[in-house]
């Protein structure tokens, strides 16, 4: 087991001494220093709204003011989404999960 950790010490010393000999990155760009300017994303930021309703816990989520999906924690029994598929301002789906859908498998064919 000795043989093996010798033959590999050549292989850790190069290696050692390629990363000590390679030249330092770049220097960054005055301009590119610190933050970047996030006011962009703010824009693609959800907003959050939880209340309660009873023993019920409802989150509604809006993305530009407009409300695109709310969900749904009952006291007893698992969490359901109600979704706006299509941006019409209406919650038209009902979802007991947020797994993707399952995919539609038509038969087109038989014999």
């Amino acid at each position: 087991m000795s043989k093996h950790y010798l033959l590999l010490l050549p292989l850790l010393l190069a290696s050692l001494t390629l990363q000590a000999d390679a030249p330092p990155p770049p220097p960054i760009p005055d301009e590119l220093v610190g933050h970047p300017d996030l006011s962009e994303l703010d824009e693609f930021e959800p907003e959050v709204q939880i209340f309660r309703r009873g023993e019920d816990t409802i989150e509604e989520y809006r993305l530009n003011g407009r409300l695109y999906m709310v969900k749904i924690t009952p006291a007893k029994g698992r969490p359901y989404y109600l979704i706006d598929s299509d941006g019409s301002g209406v919650l038209n789906l009902r979802r007991e999960a947020l797994d993707p859908p399952e995919v539609v498998k038509w038969r087109i064919f038989s014999w």
